[in-house]
């Protein structure tokens, strides 16, 4: 298996995150991705979490989908958010940074595919070697690497960033 994704599913319906775990365990057998599947029951509970990708309910009791979009973006999360309703009036709102889309209820297998197609190309193109806990440097930046002694050099468009990881870390 390929290196996975982790999935959040946030609704107030345990059917609803039943259905979706379900087409999103599919996924992985068909794909041939690893993937970390994660239940919330409300939008306050996700706060404390945070995945690749987020299917989310748009109206639950207590805090609204939209409005735990909104949190996500405004502290620069992330996540990608697809969305999950059974109502169209909210998708005007549900618009903006990181949604990646919008599935009916009931759920068809073919956007839940369509999303994780979509949030696992993402995650590929946004892949970042780690030299430490804060700082990396994007995979699409890396010309080459060289590896000298106990550290490694990293050869991007803008120059060399040396890290002190060994070249096997960084594979």
């Amino acid at each position: 298996m390929t290196e996975g994704v982790s999935v959040g599913i946030c609704d107030d319906v345990l059917l609803w995150r039943e259905e979706i775990t379900d087409k999103v365990l599919a996924y992985q057998t068909e794909k041939q991705i690893q993937v970390t599947i994660k239940q919330y029951s409300c939008a306050e509970d996700y706060l404390k979490a945070q995945d690749d990708i987020l299917f989310l309910d748009i109206e639950m009791s207590g805090m609204s989908g939209i409005a735990l979009k909104d949190i996500l973006i405004q502290n620069k999360r992330k996540e990608m958010i697809a969305f999950i309703t059974c109502y169209d009036g909210y998708i005007r709102e549900a618009f903006g940074k990181n949604v990646c889309g919008f599935i009916d209820k009931p759920v068809s297998r073919e956007k839940v595919f369509e999303v994780l197609d979509k949030a696992v190309e993402e995650k590929k193109e946004n892949a970042v070697c780690r030299l430490t806990a804060e700082t990396g440097v994007s995979l699409k930046e890396i010309q080459y690497i060289k590896s000298n002694d106990k550290y490694i050099e990293i050869y991007t468009e803008n120059g060399v960033v040396p890290g002190y990881i060994s070249l096997k870390e960084c594979e």
